[in-house]
């Protein structure tokens, strides 16, 4: 980018230093008085008289073609004037302005706002539009000042037509006359109109840019994520052949349901991004995912009568079950009494299952989770009530996602999973040296065997450092750890009534954690919009509560190992090109050539003069008036009281044919 900047600043600095020498050039090739002097020293007479107001104009005995012949020897500026020499320069020095300005603009189109050192990006289209618009102006004020001659060369017309076509070659004013005055029908036309679109030039060409704010990378801030290729943590031994889990993993999931953070922190792996902006490229992590599966067409419902005794009222009432039969788990519903202290008791039971006693996850390494679950009110009779069963496991996987931060929002996307596992005995507790090293080691029988992961992605998995030789590696132990405090977390039954609520363990050991302040939160958390407890259940809500369990044991695992480096985003001002408003400009370009060639070539046809936009010519074309004595040409005389009335015709050039 710096050396494009320096071919910019180089190209710029070329290009303003022809037009300030074809300014100088112009400016004294304005000056020269060698045509007009010539011009003068030929007239011995000139200006003869002015008499009573009258302008008398007196001829000297030279025709205009005499005029024309001495026009022939002539130096080497009028060499250039004659060739239009400058004007054809300033058209390739506006057309270099125009080039210039379109390739810069092509390069920075869609990219940020160049910082130079000299300029701005709109001072830089200033310049050039300035440069180019000068050079179109003056060649087509020089095209139209020589048309004059080739329209007198072509026929007797009105003087008048002498003055139209000066006021054309000042401004927009006079072009418009003269686009008037000839009724479009001539070709100086067209360098009229090229002189009145030049109003819009500068317009136009500001409105080239248009500015909006992107995103770059910036190259000084690395933006950094958590990632991993192992996991084998645990806590204390707390029974002969399991682990407590590390504090970590159980403070992420406890805020799974504790936690009133709209913005899920317990689900957001450690990230580092110094703007509001980052991005990743694709990221490969160990990962944990929750399976879950409807499983209410398994659920078998029952009704009995039971014994109920309160202060109340004593007798019996029905008592609805829907149960699984082969974990033997049941939820119950009572009936709708607004007078019983038990009216409308209704509850859910969730509970692990093993292998013998899944539906849906007979091969999880990690016990499946059933749930059952009343979805509606009722009053009356609980014989209609409609169930939810489902059943869930979580399992480590090996994941592939995209990252990335949004106005400081943190997401990911998913792109491959991995779940295939083969399981490795390490034999850490046979190696001695291993032992001696990690005097505090503890094992039990599973601490020898790890689960190894291969996915085949070896371009994915280049940002691994170090590589472990493409192999993700989950630890028996830890494994088995997370599982025991699933078990005991999620267990019991857990009812409640119009007085109270009812808490009571599937698992012995449900102690250790806290489960009841867990299926308490989880209770309240599917009826937080009610009133009381008459009100519907969402359907599916164990599902996304796994769902958030599994994203924070995912969150444990990442934020315990490596991390990876990604890029991170700063907003700044981009330019956006709007191609459209760059017609003018060339179409004004292509207008003020045409009308130059053109007159070129009108010139040569008609063999008129080339003396453009100089005024002093004027006061010796004039060759009406008697004839002298002697039939030669001499000086004459005639008084003008009318000049708007006054025809003249160029003599010496091609008449019109």
């Amino acid at each position: 980018m710096r050396l494009i900047h320096n071919q910019i600043v180089v190209l710029f600095r070329n290009l303003l230093e022809v037009g300030l020498t074809f300014c100088a050039i112009m400016t004294s090739s304005t000056e020269d008085p060698e045509p007009t002097q010539e011009l003068l020293e030929d007239a011995q007479g000139g200006l003869e008289d002015v008499d009573d107001g009258n302008l008398v104009i007196q001829d000297t005995s030279s025709s205009a073609s005499t005029m024309y012949e001495v026009t022939r020897e002539q130096s080497v500026a009028l060499r250039i004037s004659n060739w239009f020499i400058l004007e054809i320069l300033a058209t390739v020095v506006s057309a270099g302005a125009l080039i210039t300005l379109v390739s810069v603009l092509a390069i920075y189109d869609g990219k940020p706002q160049p910082d130079w050192y000299y300029m701005s990006l709109n001072s830089f289209i200033s310049w050039l539009s300035t440069i180019s618009k000068a050079c179109i102006l003056f060649y087509v004020s020089e095209a139209l000042g020589q048309s004059k001659w080739v329209w007198f060369a072509q026929k007797v017309q009105p003087i008048r037509h002498i003055r139209t076509f000066d006021s054309a070659s000042r401004g927009p004013y006079g072009a418009l006359e003269l686009i008037w005055t000839l009724r479009g029908r001539h070709f100086a036309v067209v360098g009229s109109l090229a002189v009145t679109l030049a109003l819009a030039f500068d317009p136009f060409a500001q409105n080239l840019v248009q500015y909006y704010e992107g995103k770059v990378t910036d190259t000084s801030n690395n933006a950094t994520i958590s990632s991993t290729s192992y996991y084998g943590n645990y806590g204390g031994l707390f029974q002969a052949d399991a682990f407590s889990v590390e504090y970590a993993l159980k403070t992420n999931v406890y805020n799974v349901f504790f936690s009133r953070d709209t913005e899920t922190p317990w689900s957001i792996p450690r990230y580092g991004c110094s703007s509001t902006n980052c991005t990743w490229d694709l990221v490969v992590s160990l990962d944990a995912r929750a399976l879950c599966a409807n499983i209410t067409e398994h659920l078998t419902q029952s009704c009995k009568y039971t014994s109920v005794e309160t202060d109340s009222r004593t007798g019996e009432v029905l008592n609805c079950t829907a149960s699984l039969p082969k974990s033997h788990i049941d939820a119950w519903a009572l009936p709708y009494d607004p007078e019983s202290d038990v009216a409308q008791a209704v509850g859910f039971v969730v509970k692990a299952a093993d292998s013998s006693q899944a539906i849906i996850y007979t091969n999880a390494t990690t016990s499946a989770i059933q749930f059952v679950e009343p979805l509606m009110t009722y009053h009356g009779s609980p014989v209609g009530l409609r169930w939810e069963a489902t059943e869930c496991t979580i399992e480590p996987v090996v994941r592939s996602f995209r990252a990335s931060v949004k106005n400081n929002n943190y997401s990911e996307e998913t792109v491959k999973i991995w779940p295939d596992r083969t399981l490795v005995k390490m034999n850490y507790t046979d190696d001695p040296d291993y032992l001696d090293t990690y005097p505090d080691f503890a094992y039990t029988n599973d601490t020898d065997y790890q689960w190894h992961f291969y996915p085949p992605w070896p371009g994915e998995l280049a940002h691994l450092n170090p590589p472990h030789n493409k192999v993700f590696n989950y630890t028996l132990s830890a494994e088995k750890a997370i599982g025991k405090f699933l078990r005991t977390i999620l267990t019991g039954y857990y009812w409640q009534n119009t007085t109270g609520y009812g808490y009571t363990p599937t698992e012995p050991d449900a102690a250790l954690y806290a489960s009841q302040d867990v299926l308490q939160a989880f209770h309240r958390e599917g009826r937080k919009s009610c009133s009381d407890v008459s009100c519907n259940v969402e359907p599916g809500r164990f599902n996304r509560t796994m769902s958030n369990i599994a994203q924070a044991i995912s969150k444990t695992f990442r934020d315990s190992q490596d991390t990876t480096y990604g890029r991170s985003e700063v907003t700044v001002t981009h330019i956006a090109v709007r191609w459209q408003w760059i017609s003018l400009p060339i179409f004004i370009w292509l207008l003020g050539t045409i009308a130059l060639f053109g007159t070129v070539w009108k010139t040569r046809q008609k063999r008129a003069p080339r003396w453009k936009n100089d005024p002093l010519p004027l006061l010796f074309l004039y060759t009406d008036g008697p004839k002298q004595d002697d039939g030669l040409d001499g000086p004459k005389e005639r008084r003008i009281t009318d000049i708007n009335t006054l025809k003249v015709k160029l003599h010496g050039a091609r008449s019109h044919e």
